[in-house]
């Protein structure tokens, strides 16, 4: 059951992009933000 929220954004992004007036372009910038911020986030954490 968790792996449904999990992907639950990728099945709204789509639709989401074509609402903003966004392309290809848009909808890959908003799949790749997630999986970018977290290795950012792995990079820049203490520890």
């Amino acid at each position: 059951m968790a792996t449904l929220f999990g992907y639950a954004a990728e099945g709204v992004a789509a639709p989401w992009a074509d609402e903003l007036g966004q392309g290809a372009a848009g909808l890959g910038v908003l799949l790749a933000a997630n999986p970018l911020g977290v290795a950012i986030g792995g990079w820049w954490s203490p520890g």
